[in-house]
């Protein structure tokens, strides 16, 4: 009976080993083999799972950093006139000054108070004085150095306007006289052109005047000189110098005869090399003056006789 118990009990048991032997891995799982080879140990740090892969946080908007105040006054909550010394605003840079002003102003308009549209007011009032001061100290200036003055260019009272008139139809007529046998008008025109028949009526009083040689071109008689000198537009002239193939265009369209002289004139000039391109307005009185573009790059040229 004893050694039936006994049997009995190890049979039991060694079923129960049996069955925990056949589900240790379901207690115990190994990730590295799935048949549970290694046994029973659990002891050891199992695999860690690896996570899918994310995608990296979204950078942040870079904040633009503030653009640094070009002034003081800039940073004050509110802007009072009496918090500046006169003097103060007195030797401010032009551009603060106005930068000041502009900020007084716009002060003004934002708060509609009666102590800010004040402050603009004085603020203005000193920005005034200030622009007097310097008018005065130009004048005083141009008055007592002759080489920035330009009265002696451009007189602004009637009896010195009179005579810069003067000299001026003087050298043009005088010019054109000397050289009016070495140069003469190609006049291109087109039948039933009403601008051409008003040119021509400014052409007979300047031959007349002027008894310089012009010669008419008809461009529907004559399509071969209309494209020899690229004319499109009438009326069109040409200023040629006799014996010379050069040819310098004068006018596109109706012109005045006082325009005609002048045009007539100065592309002599410019054509017997008198004159730079930059100089096509300038009087030979005015060389060296206020009114000769090149005066600067030319300070040693001697000028022609100042009135």
């Amino acid at each position: 009976m004893g050694t039936f118990v006994i049997r009995g009990v190890v049979t039991a048991f060694l079923f129960y080993f049996a069955c925990c032997s056949a589900h240790a891995g379901s207690f115990y799982p190994d990730e590295d083999n799935e048949a549970g080879t290694r046994g029973y140990y659990w002891y050891e740090k199992l695999k860690e799972k690896e996570e899918p892969d994310k995608q990296p946080p979204a950078a942040a908007p870079e904040k633009k950093p503030t653009e640094p105040k070009k002034y003081e006054w800039e940073s004050r909550k509110e802007l009072k006139y009496d918090d500046f010394t006169p003097q103060q605003i007195w030797d401010m840079p032009p551009k603060e000054m106005g930068d000041l002003l502009d900020a007084f102003k716009d002060q003004s308009v934002r708060t509609l108070k009666e102590s800010h549209v004040h402050d603009f007011y004085r603020m203005l009032r000193t920005s005034i004085n200030k622009a007097a001061g310097w008018t005065n100290v130009q004048q005083m200036v141009v008055n007592k150095y002759p080489d920035v003055s330009m009265e002696h260019d451009a007189s602004i009272n009637p009896p010195g306007q009179d005579a810069i008139k003067e000299m001026k139809l003087a050298e043009v007529s005088q010019k054109i006289a000397t050289s009016r046998n070495e140069y003469g008008l190609v006049y291109f025109y087109r039948p039933n052109c009403p601008y051409c028949a008003a040119e021509e009526k400014v052409l007979r009083l300047f031959q007349e005047s002027r008894h310089v040689e012009i010669k008419g071109v008809n461009i529907a008689e004559r399509p071969d000189l209309a494209a020899q000198f690229n004319i499109t537009i009438t009326p069109t002239l040409l200023l040629v110098q006799k014996g010379n193939e050069g040819y310098q265009p004068i006018s596109y369209g109706v012109i005045s005869l006082e325009e005609l002289d002048y045009r007539v004139f100065s592309t002599i000039r410019l054509m017997e090399g008198q004159i730079a391109p930059e100089q096509y307005g300038m009087r030979e009185y005015e060389r060296g003056g206020a009114y000769d573009p090149l005066a600067p790059l030319n300070k040693n040229q001697s000028a022609s006789p100042r009135r």
